[in-house]
């Protein structure tokens, strides 16, 4: 019963944040740069793990040229379809040398990194709640990847997508910082 909810919710979720409007987005996510640079855990942070924007997702340039200017490395994740695995390889900034993945969305085409290199993940999500629970597009790349990780993890979304209480079964993988145009939650989990 719960992916019959979760099923739902994520058509909810996924309307909802096409419903802000284009201007709104930029607005919102000038906000959400701005609390995501001025946090300690990126402050403190060598190495970050990023995520390119899909469809009306918080889109992610402007931050990864923030970071890029503060002298830290970047990452971006590479998915493999076949056995639903995720990898992060370094990116050089130049967003003509990514390539679109089964699912249309970018990614970088150097050779995979080990986990243990990331100091933050930056992690997209249709719905988030203040417990960091994070409702996916629900094939599971991070959660299975998160699982293996040390790093600090990061959600990041409109406050439109912020959920009273998201559903959650053993597999998925809170993240600890939830931040929205509007707030941000310290999850405690």
């Amino acid at each position: 019963m719960p992916s019959l909810l979760k099923a739902e919710l994520r058509k909810y979720y996924i309307a909802k944040r096409d419903r802000i409007s284009a201007n709104e987005r930029s607005e919102k996510t000038g906000r959400i740069n701005a609390r995501l640079l001025s946090l300690s855990a990126f402050i403190s942070a060598r190495t970050i793990g990023f995520y390119c924007a899909f469809g009306s997702e918080v889109e992610t340039r402007a931050m990864m040229k923030a970071t890029f200017e503060r002298g830290k490395k970047i990452f971006l994740p590479t998915i493999n379809p076949q056995d639903k695995s995720m990898t992060y390889s370094e990116h050089n900034g130049d967003l003509d040398n990514l390539v679109c993945n089964f699912y249309g969305i970018l990614e970088p085409q150097g050779p995979p990194q080990t986990s243990q290199i990331l100091d933050l993940i930056i992690v997209p999500g249709l719905a988030f709640d203040r417990r960091g629970r994070r409702l996916g597009y629900g094939a599971g790349y991070y959660d299975r990847f998160l699982k293996q990780v040390r790093a600090k993890t990061n959600g990041i979304a409109f406050s439109e997508q912020m959920h009273t209480s998201l559903p959650a079964n053993r597999y998925d993988v809170p993240v600890n910082i939830v931040i929205t145009d509007k707030s941000t939650f310290n999850a405690h989990t």
